[in-house]
């Protein structure tokens, strides 16, 4: 079976999407502004804690102090567990937002199956949190190599750091366009572990690598146009893309059994 072409892949997303734009913006909309709400909460209830912290400290320093309680474990205790309390609820509102995409996700699955999702299916994947949690979890080894030399250049500014920096962001792109199916096969098989989600996304892209890199560069063109309306154009291109790539998902997953089948 030939692989469709980008072309092929984009008018089949326009095809799917037809009627639904407005539904699709909605989702988009929601599955954005609620991760963003809960940062914006989250940054309110840090900076009114700290500034609750430092009238506290000023206070228990002029001499209230009450059980027994000291300036310096004011002073030290309480900012350190704001912090762990900020990281908390910063971790949070990232596996949410994680959920929300995963959800997201499944409706243009759904959507290219021909059924007709609501507004609901967004919130449909919080089932799949310990799953989320896990490909999460896996995704950042793979990852911690390529912030440390992005920060180890930004201290030491030389042309070897550059370079090196340079490289690793080559195989940081390359690692996660390897990784890119895995979301699509936790979501069509829910009783694959994330382990093995990743690893047929490996054997997947073997090979393919090249076509979903000039796919995705593909949408540049549109990226730009969303910028120029103050980002309120991403509400439809997100879904433009992210239907394109699950038909780049199916596409591929045909393609590949017809291989298999070819060769029995």
């Amino acid at each position: 079976m030939e692989l469709m072409k980008r072309w092929q892949l984009k008018l089949s997303a326009q095809e799917q999407l037809r009627g639904k734009w407005g539904m699709m913006a909605l989702k988009t909309f929601l599955i954005t502004v609620i991760p963003v709400a809960g940062m914006m909460v989250l940054w309110m209830f840090f900076a009114f804690s700290s500034l609750f912290a430092g009238i506290f400290f000023q206070l228990t320093s002029a001499g209230i102090q009450r059980g027994g309680l000291h300036s310096n474990w004011v002073g030290m205790g309480w900012p350190v567990f704001m912090l762990i309390l900020l990281v908390v609820i910063y971790i949070a509102v990232i596996i949410v937002m994680l959920a929300l995409d995963f959800g997201f996700t499944d409706g243009c699955i759904k959507l290219r199956s021909g059924e007709d999702t609501g507004v609901g299916v967004i919130f449909g994947k919080f089932g799949m949190l310990p799953k989320i949690i896990k490909l999460l979890l896996l995704y950042l080894p793979l990852f911690v190599p390529y912030f440390a030399v992005c920060i180890l250049a930004s201290v030491y500014r030389n042309p070897i750091t550059t370079l090196l920096a340079w490289v690793v962001l080559v195989c940081y792109i390359y690692l996660v366009i390897r990784l890119s199916m895995s979301v699509y096969i936790l979501l069509e098989n829910p009783y694959t572990t994330p382990w093995t989600a990743i690893k047929q996304s490996f054997y997947m892209m073997r090979g393919h690598c090249w076509r979903y890199f000039i796919l995705s560069l593909s949408f540049l063109g549109w990226y730009c146009i969303a910028l120029l309306t103050f980002g309120v154009g991403f509400f439809w291109l997100i879904p433009y893309m992210r239907m394109t790539f699950v038909n780049f998902y199916y596409d591929l997953k045909q393609h590949l059994l017809s291989e298999q089948s070819m060769q029995l």
